[in-house]
């Protein structure tokens, strides 16, 4: 498997919808590195954060990504990531799909940038 995917635990302003916000990408575990340096590390669970306010008008109002991760019991995983933004509607579909293939699926719905906004984990069984 691909190695896991960490990100810094720094935040930045942006600007959405001409006001400005506080952005932090984030994943649901958190660590430290070696030198105390705290980090996201890619894994299943809610919240995370994976869509910048940047994208918001230029590129579609979701954003999916899968691969390597840990799951709820810090076990490495394939895991799913999809977050919608600006748009109230459920990754029922989505949702749905991953059930029927076994994964382990949480959702949440909290608000970001003022927006509406679904996430989805899903960590999926290994063939």
């Amino acid at each position: 498997m691909s190695p896991i995917v960490l990100i810094p635990a720094r935040e930045r302003g942006g600007r959405c919808a001409g006001r400005s916000v506080t952005v932090l990408l984030r994943y649901a575990h958190e660590a430290r590195t070696d030198d105390g340096e705290r980090v996201f590390v890619r894994g299943h669970g809610v919240p995370f954060e994976c869509y910048p306010p940047e994208w918001l008008g230029r590129l579609p109002a979701a954003c999916a990504s899968i691969g390597p991760g840990l799951d709820a019991h810090g076990r490495e995983a394939v895991v799913l990531l999809a977050q919608r933004v600006g748009r109230d509607e459920p990754f029922d579909r989505l949702r749905d799909g991953c059930i029927a293939l076994g994964a382990d699926v949480v959702t949440s719905d909290e608000p970001v940038y003022g927006l509406p906004s679904q996430r989805l984990s899903a960590a999926l069984p290994r063939a």
